[in-house]
């Protein structure tokens, strides 16, 4: 079918998703449900709107409803690697690694081309202590997919938990030159990197600044860059990355362990607001303290 001005029409079950999607997306989760449960009433058949339903039940934490889309997903084409795929990651945010590393091995083996499977199984593969099979599959995956960033990253973060420091900062360099340094995560972990090695809380700052600015809606930057500014005792600066990161995050414990850290630096800052004669000495003294150490003088 086409529309009227001369393209393919969209269907109302697909118009429904995408707009399922928006929503879930924007936090906006009963609407969201609302949508997908029409998509799949008009198209019930619909693996793609299973797997965003099923997505959308674990982050309201109905987490046996998630496995029932699922299955019917997997009742309809038992040889779907996104199926497999999306369910070994629910398994690895349950820490059912084991059932993660069966689910993820099948969705590579359906999907050889797909880089998220690949990349989830290596990280599922370390998490098991096979470190082996985790570095093979890692490395399988950068001859696969030379031009991907993200491959190259989430190595990286591999080799830091392997204390590979080292190797982790060329795999994280290596992302950002091939995305043309535009890969926020890359540039983050660059500024942990930073952070843990050499102390240098101001590298690792304008590190999470360029991951802001490469990509604003990258809630992962703005967690980090608000423990920076705590570290760095710029409270304000603290609350306010905190509330960026709030407006992001999707997942319960994130929202829960992000508030309560903005909440708790909120109150310190209120103190010091109240009293600042008091207070205001002793934040400078810390602030001061924490220039020093950064400068490798404390």
């Amino acid at each position: 079918a086409a529309n009227a001005s001369g393209g393919a029409a969209i269907s109302p079950a697909t118009a429904l998703s995408m707009a399922g999607m928006f929503l879930h997306l924007r936090g906006n989760y009963p609407e969201a449900m609302t949508l997908y449960d029409y998509a799949i009433d008009l198209r019930p058949r619909s693996i793609d709107v299973l797997l965003k339903r099923a997505s959308l039940w674990y982050e309201r934490e109905e987490e046996a409803k998630a496995i029932a889309d699922f299955e019917a997903a997997l009742a309809l084409d038992g040889a779907h690697g996104d199926i497999y795929c999306h369910r070994g990651q629910l398994y690895i945010l349950q820490s059912k690694i084991s059932a993660a590393v069966d689910d993820l091995r099948k969705a590579v083996q359906l999907d050889p081309g797909s880089v998220l499977a690949r990349i989830q199984l290596g990280m599922a593969l370390h998490r098991s202590q096979q470190p082996t099979e985790a570095r093979r599959v890692f490395a399988d995956a950068e001859a696969a997919f030379p031009d991907s960033p993200d491959v190259l990253n989430y190595h990286g973060e591999l080799l830091v938990e392997a204390q590979e420091m080292e190797a982790a900062k060329a795999k994280f360099s290596g992302a950002l030159s091939i995305s043309g340094n535009k890969f926020a995560l890359a540039h983050v972990n660059l500024g942990v990197l930073e952070l843990h090695r050499k102390q240098d809380l101001e590298a690792a700052i304008k590190h999470c600044e360029k991951a802001i600015s490469v990509d604003p809606l990258c809630e992962t930057a703005h967690v980090h860059m608000a423990h920076l500014c705590l570290q760095k005792y710029d409270l304000r600066g603290a609350v306010a990355a905190y509330d960026r990161a709030v407006e992001m995050l999707r997942l319960k414990q994130e929202l829960v362990d992000c508030y309560s850290m903005r909440e708790a630096t909120a109150a310190q800052l209120a103190l010091i607001d109240s009293q600042p004669a008091i207070y205001e000495p002793l934040l400078a003294e810390h602030r001061q303290r924490a220039a020093m150490a950064a400068a490798g003088m404390g």
